[in-house]
């Protein structure tokens, strides 16, 4: 083999490499995003529970 083509294949090989670790990066920072909004919306909804027991209301959710 070349060593051109042993260069290009390597240079190939490393931009899949850095292709899939910067996929990699964008899911986790989109997971932890996620994972944020999941907590804020579970604290509002607590929040919106225990204010409608101290005004006596029942909340009933449908799944």
């Amino acid at each position: 083999m070349y060593m051109s083509e042993m260069l290009v294949r390597d240079q190939h090989s490393e931009r899949l490499k850095q292709a899939s670790e910067s996929r990699l990066a964008r899911q986790a920072s989109e997971l932890r995003h996620l994972r944020r909004l999941q907590r804020r919306a579970q604290r509002q909804l607590r929040e919106v529970h225990d204010r409608a027991q101290e005004l006596g209301v029942t909340i009933t959710t449908t799944r």
